[in-house]
């Protein structure tokens, strides 16, 4: 199942967007309160923060019932979930998720590493981008994530 969670009021995103993308069982608790410890960071931190928020007083029977307490605590203001992601989500994954390194994602979509660096400075690039970038990081995400 993918994710969509949206910044809240007493919380940011450290990638610097709105929202921040994820993949994970619906069951798998443990992957989903890891991806937010990671990538939400209290509005008084530093995005660069290494302190992590503990989460671990959300209600967690499974992933939605943990991002709905998580919503109603402001942590986030909404979330999304789908059966897929388009190929913007895909984009974007790719480069906040970091299971590649940036030079390798130039080299194999034959982006400029000063773009892809700009698009993970700043994600919300990717919405004003050519169709064919989003689609070659989407691509490129796919292959990476094969099963």
């Amino acid at each position: 199942m993918y994710y969509r969670i949206f910044e809240g009021n007493k919380a940011k995103l450290k990638n610097g967007s709105s929202y921040y993308s994820f993949e994970c069982d619906p069951d798998d608790i443990d992957k989903a309160y890891k991806l937010l410890a990671e990538n939400v960071v209290l509005n008084n931190q530093d995005l660069n923060s290494r302190e992590l928020i503990n989460f671990q007083d959300l209600a967690d029977d499974d992933v939605k019932t943990m991002l709905e307490d998580a919503k109603k605590q402001e942590f986030i203001s909404d979330y999304e979930s789908s059966n897929e992601m388009n190929e913007l989500e895909k984009a974007i994954t790719l480069l906040t998720n970091r299971k590649i390194k940036l030079k390798d994602v130039a080299a194999r979509t034959n982006i400029p590493y000063t773009t892809i660096r700009s698009f993970v400075v700043k994600p919300s690039k990717l919405v004003n981008s050519a169709w064919v970038t989003v689609y070659k990081l989407a691509k490129l995400y796919d292959e990476i994530n094969q099963f």
